[in-house]
């Protein structure tokens, strides 16, 4: 006997497809009807809400994409043309069949996987590259330690050095429909000290922002074990970036890897196109690279750091700074350095004690 839930959820969805076949057939004529795209919409939406109940990903994927594409039509970024819209049949054609499969008993297989990814191209046209393969740049890097806001820390007192892994989370913009919980998972990440989110990237039109769409990525540091944290984090394993911040041998440069990995990032910042923030830009540069060698303890560039930065900032000639960014990397000059990876920023990027942790 098939499931109440279930079988609830099939009645609706059958209703779904159908309002939206009816629209779509009348959008064959009336291609620039704001009510029945707006209606055709809502029917997909409703259908990929139920999918999600369930987990059934090739109905959630299929049925996310061709919204997107109706939402380039609904903010007039494109026209409901004769190819989207034999685009948008096939799709309902296959959604159609697939719920037979479900009321049958049968699974959602890899062939079926295959053909909503086929369905998926199809709309490839008609969508921005990002929303059709969402930028999920995971940073094999350590650069964003430095913009670690206090509030990020979770324990009061702990210094950065207590760190042994860093890790980035950017979840599947879908993964709400599979169940996941992401901050869930992150604030019960073991050995959890920092822990800060950003957006994966900027957010669209409030008009245009999906409620049960993941935007966020997540940026963490552990003193768990590699091992402890891989175990913990298996279910999302293509979804993270897990770096050591152990201990180096003495033959490593004395400038410890991740502020290796920080300046370094700010020498192909240097090389970005010049805009009309590039002023903002370079100071923000400067003030990263400031604080990196503050951390490090090297008072030697940091007075070397006020002169090229007077060049740049004055005088708009990168050259001297490039030059000592490359130097620093080249000759990790850092002065009475610690030479065991990162004692040298002991007892720095400490949270005071009672400094409100991220809630």
């Amino acid at each position: 006997m098939i499931d109440p839930l279930l079988a609830q959820f099939l009645v609706e969805s059958q209703e779904c497809l159908e309002a939206a076949d009816k629209s779509l057939l009348a959008l064959e004529r009336e291609p620039d009807a704001t009510a029945l795209i707006d209606a055709l919409f809502r029917a997909l939406h409703t259908l990929k809400g139920g999918a999600g109940i369930f987990d059934f990903v090739p109905i959630i994927k299929l049925t996310h994409t061709a919204e997107s594409a109706l939402s380039q039509v609904r903010n007039r970024a494109i026209q409901l043309t004769p190819p989207l819209i034999a685009a948008l049949f096939d799709a309902l054609d296959s959604l159609h069949h697939w719920l037979e499969n479900i009321e049958a008993g049968e699974p959602l297989d890899s062939a079926i996987s295959a053909r909503a990814d086929s369905l998926m191209q199809a709309f490839a046209p008609f969508l921005p590259a990002e929303i059709l393969t969402p930028v999920r740049k995971i940073e094999a890097d350590l650069s964003w330690v430095s913009r670690l806001p206090p509030a990020a820390w979770q324990r009061p007192g702990s210094p950065i050095v207590d760190a042994r892994m860093a890790l980035l989370y950017a979840p599947d913009e879908t993964c709400f429909f599979g169940g996941d919980d992401p901050f869930a998972l992150m604030r019960n990440l073991p050995g959890l000290l920092a822990l800060h989110m950003e957006t994966q990237r900027p957010l669209p039109h409030l008009d245009a922002l999906e409620t049960y769409q993941c935007y966020l990525q997540f940026f963490a540091l552990s003193d768990a074990s590699q091992a402890e944290l891989e175990a913990y984090c298996r279910p999302i394993a293509d979804q993270i970036s897990l770096v050591s911040m152990a201990p180096v041998s003495e033959k490593t440069l004395s400038l410890p890897p991740v502020f290796q990995q920080i300046i370094q990032a700010q020498l192909h910042i240097l090389d970005l196109p010049q805009t009309i923030h590039a002023k903002e830009r370079l100071a923000g540069l400067i003030q990263i690279v400031k604080n990196t060698l503050t951390f490090t303890q090297n008072q030697v560039a940091l007075a070397q750091l006020d002169t090229v930065s007077i060049a740049a900032q004055n005088q708009a000639d990168s050259g001297p700074l490039r030059t000592f960014l490359q130097t620093l990397l080249q000759e990790a000059a850092v002065v009475d350095a610690p030479t065991d990876s990162l004692a040298a920023i002991k007892n720095t990027h400490t949270v005071p004690a009672g400094e409100e942790a991220l809630s």
